[in-house]
C-alpha cells in the first residue's frame, strides 16, 4: 500500500492514504562496551539503512506536501535535515575512524576501540534527537496526517 494516494474521492478532493505496513520508528541501537569493530560496523549499516529508507518514504510523502498541514510536512523536513547532518558528517566521520581500526595504515594514526566508543557516544546523542523527530513524524501517521491542530 501506498503511503500516500492522489485519488479523487469525496467530491474531488486528494486524499492521503494512511500506510499500515510502515513505520517511522528508530529503535535504539546499543553497543555495549566489548563491541569490537565488526560490531560496531553492523550496527552502522544498520542504521544508516534504516534513516535512509526513512527519508526516502518521506521525500515520497513530501511530494504530495499541498495534501499536509504544515505542521506535518514541518516535521517530516525537520527530520530528513536532521538525519542528513547526522549520516553525511557524524556517520561519515565515524565510518572513517572505523576504516582506520579495522584497516590500520602504518602512516597514520591508529583509531583505537575507545577512539571508537567516544565517537560512538557522539552518534548515539544525535541519534536520540533523530529519534524524537522520527516519534513525532509516527504520530502523525498514525493519526491519519491530521495536525494537532485538527485532533482537537
Amino acid at each position: 500500500m501506498a503511503l500516500i494516494s492522489n485519488n479523487k474521492e469525496n467530491n474531488g478532493n486528494s486524499q492521503l492514504e494512511l500506510s499500515t505496513d510502515y513505520s517511522f520508528q528508530v529503535p535504539d541501537f546499543e553497543v555495549d562496551n566489548s563491541a569490537d569493530g565488526a560490531a560496531y560496523k553492523k550496527t552502522v549499516e544498520g542504521i544508516t539503512t534504516l534513516l535512509k529508507c526513512h527519508v526516502d518514504k518521506l521525500a515520497e510523502i513530501l511530494k504530495s506536501e499541498e495534501l499536509l498541514p504544515s505542521d506535518v510536512s514541518e516535521a517530516m523536513r525537520v527530520a530528513v535535515g536532521n538525519t542528513a547532518l547526522l549520516v553525511n558528517k557524524r556517520i561519515s566521520q565515524f565510518n572513517k575512524q572505523l576504516d582506520s581500526h579495522l584497516n590500520p595504515n602504518a602512516k597514520d594514526k591508529v583509531t583505537t576501540i575507545n577512539d571508537l566508543h567516544g565517537l560512538w557516544s557522539l552518534v548515539d546523542m544525535q541519534l536520540v534527537g533523530i529519534r524524537n523527530c522520527f516519534n513525532e513524524v509516527e504520530k502523525y501517521r498514525l493519526s491519519g496526517w491530521l495536525s494537532a491542530k485538527e485532533e482537537i
